[in-house]
C-alpha cells in the first residue's frame, strides 16, 4: 500500500492551491500501478497549536506530544511514502496555516526524519513572491530528508491552465516512473553534506546540550549515523 499524506495551508473556500493538490493526487493515483491510500487535510480541518516553547523546536518528541491533532498528523507523516505540501503565497512566504505545521516539525529538519519519502510542493500565487516561497519550502523539505522533490508553481495572472496542466503532468510522470518500479528516493549529495555537518556540530559538547543529548542517543542506536542507513530503517514498504 502506497501511503500519501497531503496538507494544504489554505483555509479559503474555494481554494486554488487545494484544488491543484487534489488534481495532482487524482492524476498521480490514476497512473500508479500500486494500491494507495490518501490522507488529505486543509489547515482549517485540523487543530495545530502554535509552538509555545523553544524545546518544541529541538525536541521533536515534545513537539508531537500535545493535546491537539499534531500526534495524529506526525504519525501519519512518518508512516507515509509521500508528503505533499500545498500553500498559497502570502507576501513572499507560505500561509499561516502552513507555517504552523512547519514550525511544529522543525525539529525533524535536524534529524532528516522523513528521509526515504517522496516530496511534492505546490505553491499558488497571483502576483510576485512565488520564487521566494518555493526557495523556502525547498530548503525546509531538503532538511526533512524528502527526496525526488517535485515543485508545481502556479501564478494565476501569469500562467495559463494549460501551463499548469503541463507542470502537473511532468511531476506525475517523474514520480510514477519511480513508484511503479519501486525505486524510493535516495538522499542527494547536498542532503548528505548537510546531515554530516549537523552530526559533527551536535556531537560536539558545549554547542547545544539538548541537541547533543539527542545525537548521543542516536549514536547509541546507530553507530555510523549514515543517512542512507537511516533511510533503510525509516522506509515504509509499499
Amino acid at each position: 500500500m502506497f501511503k500519501i499524506f497531503s496538507y494544504c495551508g489554505s483555509a479559503q473556500y474555494p481554494s486554488i492551491s487545494n484544488n491543484i493538490s487534489r488534481e495532482f493526487l487524482l492524476r498521480l493515483t490514476n497512473t500508479m500501478e500500486k494500491e494507495f491510500s490518501i490522507k488529505h487535510y486543509k489547515c482549517d480541518q485540523v487543530k495545530i497549536d502554535l509552538v509555545n516553547n523553544v524545546n518544541q523546536f529541538i525536541k521533536p518528541q515534545e513537539a508531537m506530544n500535545t493535546p491537539d491533532d499534531m500526534p495524529m498528523i506526525a504519525n501519519q507523516m512518518l508512516n507515509s511514502n509521500m508528503i505533499v505540501f500545498s500553500t498559497p503565497v502570502y507576501f513572499k512566504n507560505v500561509s499561516a496555516g502552513m507555517k504552523v505545521l512547519l514550525d511544529r516539525i522543525t525539529g525533524w529538519t535536524h534529524s532528516f526524519e522523513l528521509v526515504g519519502k517522496f516530496g511534492v510542493c505546490i505553491v499558488c500565487g497571483s502576483q510576485n513572491g512565488s520564487k521566494e516561497t518555493l526557495k523556502y519550502m525547498e530548503d525546509f523539505m531538503i532538511r526533512l530528508g524528502l527526496g525526488s522533490i517535485q515543485f508545481i508553481e502556479y501564478n494565476t495572472n501569469n500562467n495559463s491552465v494549460s501551463e499548469l496542466n503541463q507542470k502537473i503532468n511532468i511531476s506525475v510522470n517523474t514520480l510514477v516512473d519511480r513508484i511503479n518500479n519501486s525505486r524510493p528516493p535516495l538522499p542527494t549529495d547536498r542532503q548528505i553534506e548537510i546531515y554530516e555537518n549537523y552530526k559533527k556540530l551536535f556531537l560536539t559538547e558545549g554547542i547545544n546540550d539538548a541537541e547533543h543529548k539527542i545525537w548521543i542517543e542516536k549514536q547509541k542506536n546507530n553507530e555510523n549515523l549514515n543517512l542512507k542507513d537511516i533511510m533503510g530503517k525509516n522506509s515504509v514498504s509499499y
